[in-house]
């Protein structure tokens, strides 16, 4: 059961997904990459950071169909780089970032929560448009217990690689 901390975290217990309420699913491991987060950010908030506030997924998604960039949510991934080097949360992170290993926490599969429901501007609807991304979006406030290792992303002449340590 989460604490109760947890509890008013945005889109921890909901979501909404075209207007329509929908709820998380626990995914044993996910990973999240970062360019702009740093350890003394994790240091500060014990943890990741909360955003904004809007629990609706294609506003997160699709940022540009929103007129509030408010998003309650940060994306993460299955695996912290696919064999091809295409696909990862250290694509997320770039040289240098961060890559943290998120373990036990609620988040959405938006493919499948939003897929035929985005509205297409023609009257009809359509998938989101990153769909090969994989994504699984997380509240974005995460607390450190969730957090099981954080990776510092290196790029090298063969691609990504990452160096993990444990908290």
């Amino acid at each position: 059961m989460p604490s109760t901390a947890c509890m008013v975290i945005p889109g921890f217990d909901y979501a909404t997904a075209a207007g329509q309420i929908v709820k998380p699913v626990t995914f044993p491991v996910l990973w999240h990459g970062s360019s702009t987060e740093s350890l003394d950010d994790f240091r500060t908030h014990n943890g990741l950071p909360a955003r904004g506030t809007d629990i609706e997924l294609i506003h997160h998604v699709e940022p540009e169909t929103s007129t509030n960039s408010n998003t309650a949510f940060r994306g993460t991934v299955h695996f912290p780089i696919s064999p091809d080097q295409r696909a990862g949360a250290c694509l997320w992170a770039q040289d240098n970032g961060l890559i943290f290993l998120i373990k036990g926490f609620p988040g959405y599969d938006v493919n499948a929560l939003l897929e035929g429901r985005i509205p297409d501007g023609k009257g009809g609807y359509r998938s989101p448009r990153h769909a090969g991304e994989q994504e699984i979006a997380i509240p974005a406030r995460v607390p450190n217990t969730y957090i099981d290792c954080i990776g510092r992303v290196r790029e090298g002449p063969r691609g990504f690689r990452y160096e993990m340590e444990k908290l």
